[in-house]
């Protein structure tokens, strides 16, 4: 075959499904790394954000113990909180603002701190003591003063805060709380942390070119912001000591830029996957192709030799090829098979003449290796032959249709054949001698399960049954049984003559040697029927004919 057709077909059939297989892979691979960078980016952003929030909170308590440890526990601080600087020394209003200057110096990120007195509505800073009306933050404290114990513990959202009117404010958050804390407050003492302050402290935690942070406060309102604006965000944690809101998110260009280079990472994988699946499947396709590309050769040379009664052509496909060639090997073989079976029969049944006619000129030996050859297992010592007649055929012939009269007949044919079988597990050799004759050969043993008893008794049998059932009259003749091949004419010859004994013995029966009186055998019937029987023995050229006219002279 010079044209690999079915190679081709397999190339064509398997080399895209390799291709949308492994492309199909790839992408699912591609979109499952994008979608586990964006839930890592996302997991990135929130322990950002919590770490944000963290370091906010970290600072804020940081800011607000350290007014508490340095201001509202120690005792001095509480008594110069609560006086009036009118009736208090100048020294003890001087101490009172190095104290204040002393916590906000040490801590960077307080912006501001300043005392507000209830007793005579003055507020003392670090840089100023006043009133209340002339004090730039009054709005903030007279909202605060309105406020319960309770409410002055949180942190503020954003707010401006200024000293004085003429300044330009600052953006602060501000906590808030009475002195002193344990009794009956004297005053409040305000503490302002810078918003810039944590706008710095969140710069340096993150990378603001490429990360975006904003911080809201209870409200929702803004506090900081800071990062590009157009950055999504990918991650919200709350505080719950501030209550303050980390909306964080990373920059696009960067989420694209790892994408990137793990997308081209991936896509030259499974470039390289797919080139060396291809060559995979080439080359286990011309592997795989290889018997049967010789099996076509093989049937190409059986063809073109004219082995085969099949034109030759050029066929591209190659089981089609192949499939007609079949078809024409199976017909050959059937038609063979036909045959053989058709000889086969007609072997049998010519063995089966040869043998009962006395035809067969081969040895004792021969005799028996042909018969299992046709089907009858052979394993006895002797034979028996029976021949069954249908009684007054010619009247019984005439009741029927040939159709009907046929299917009668094969099912009378039937009935010895399968009854003997269930009654000595052996099927008969069965054959039609004549329109009205069935001739039956029956393996025999001298002691065993096939004896001549068990034999009449399964004729008998099948005789009943066709009676009652099929409604035919016959009568069996029952042969003497004979231990060799070459007597099986004897035993044929003597069923034939025992069905001569019918008229005066009676139809529609079996017919054995047994039922014939001694005397009568040999009076005028018997010696009629005698000389009969050693006539076919001469004429068969049977061995023992001789003893039988010796014997015959002699009676």
């Amino acid at each position: 075959m010079k044209k690999q057709g079915y190679y081709q077909q397999l190339l064509v059939s398997y080399l895209p499904i390799v291709f949308c297989v492994f492309t199909i892979l790839v992408l699912l691979t591609l979109a499952s790394s994008a979608y586990l960078s964006q839930e890592t980016v996302k997991k990135e952003s929130l322990v950002m954000a919590k770490f944000i929030n963290s370091a906010i909170d970290r600072e804020v308590r940081l800011s607000e113990q350290e007014m508490f440890n340095e201001l509202l526990d120690k005792t001095p601080f509480t008594q110069m909180a609560q006086l009036s600087p009118a009736f208090t020394p100048y020294y003890k209003t001087y101490e009172l603002s190095v104290m204040l200057r002393k916590v906000v110096s040490t801590y960077p990120l307080i912006h501001s701190m300043y005392v507000y007195r209830f007793s005579d509505q003055s507020v003392q800073s670090i840089n100023v003591i006043t009133t209340l009306d002339q004090f730039g933050d009054r709005d903030f404290i007279k909202q605060a003063v309105r406020l319960t114990e309770a409410d002055r513990t949180a942190w503020s959202g954003v707010r401006e805060y200024k000293e004085f009117d003429a300044q330009l404010p600052n953006r602060v958050i501000t906590l808030t709380r009475s002195i002193p804390i344990s009794r009956e407050a004297g005053g409040l003492i305000v503490m302002n942390v810078s918003v810039n302050g944590l706008t710095e402290l969140v710069r340096h935690l993150i990378d603001p070119s490429s990360t975006f942070v904003e911080v809201t406060d209870a409200e929702g309102e803004p506090i900081l912001r800071t990062g590009p604006s157009h950055i999504k965000v990918t991650a919200v944690d709350s505080s719950s000591f501030t209550g303050y809101t980390i909306r964080l998110g990373y920059s696009e260009g960067a989420l694209n830029g790892i994408l990137r280079t793990t997308g081209i990472l991936y896509a030259a994988v499974g470039f390289i996957v797919i080139c060396l699946g291809l060559l995979w499947t080439v080359y286990t396709s011309r592997r795989n192709y290889k018997p049967i590309h010789a099996i076509m050769s093989k049937v190409d040379q059986l063809v073109s030799n004219v082995k085969l009664p099949f034109e030759k052509r050029q066929h591209n496909d190659e089981f089609g090829f192949l499939g007609l060639v079949l078809e024409r090997m199976i017909e050959q073989s059937m038609k063979f098979e036909q045959q053989h079976t058709e000889h086969t029969v007609i072997k049998g049944r010519m063995l089966f003449a040869e043998l009962r006619e006395g035809g067969f000129s081969g040895t004792e030996e021969e005799a028996r290796q042909w018969l299992p050859v046709y089907d009858w297992q052979l394993d006895s010592e002797g034979f028996v032959m029976a021949v069954v007649e249908i009684d007054d055929y010619s009247a019984f012939s005439t009741k029927f249709s040939e159709r009907d009269l046929s299917a009668l007949k094969f099912a009378m044919y039937s009935a010895f054949v399968e009854m003997d079988h269930e009654a000595i597990q052996l099927h008969p050799w069965a054959d039609w001698v004549s329109a009205d004759q069935i001739a039956l050969m029956y393996p025999i043993q001298r002691s065993g399960p096939i004896k001549q008893e068990a034999i009449v008794s399964a004729l008998k049998q099948a005789l009943t049954w066709i009676d009652n059932h099929l409604n035919i009259k016959i009568s069996i003749g029952f042969g003497s049984p004979v231990w060799e091949t070459k007597h099986i004419p004897v035993s044929y010859g003597e069923a034939r003559q025992m069905l001569k004994y019918k008229l005066s013995l009676g139809k529609n029966r079996l017919i054995g040697n047994w039922d014939i009186d001694e005397i009568d055998r040999f009076g005028l019937l018997g010696m009629i029927s005698s000389s009969r029987d050693l006539a076919v023995s001469y004429r068969l050229a049977v061995p023992d004919w001789q003893d039988r006219l010796n014997e015959w002279m002699n009676e």
